[in-house]
């Protein structure tokens, strides 16, 4: 039987392409920011950004902002 590697076993929190559908299942969404896919398992993953998401929702449209973080910060 094949283990299913999940996100918030494998993923930091503040990755930018850590996404969650419902507040709880988080799903890594590298393939929907760069549009290819990642490539790898979740848990040998290499494609981590630290950063921040602010998600803004105006008259029916979506837009979502990512503010990388540097190494100090």
């Amino acid at each position: 039987m094949e283990v299913i590697e999940e996100v918030d076993e494998y993923c930091p929190k503040d990755c930018i392409y850590r996404m969650h559908l419902d507040g709880t299942t988080h799903y890594c969404g590298y393939c929907a920011v760069e549009k290819r896919s990642r490539g790898c398992k979740v848990s040998e993953c290499n494609r981590y950004k630290r950063g921040k998401k602010k998600i803004t929702i105006e008259k029916g449209s979506l837009e979502i902002r990512w503010e990388l973080y540097d190494e100090e910060d």
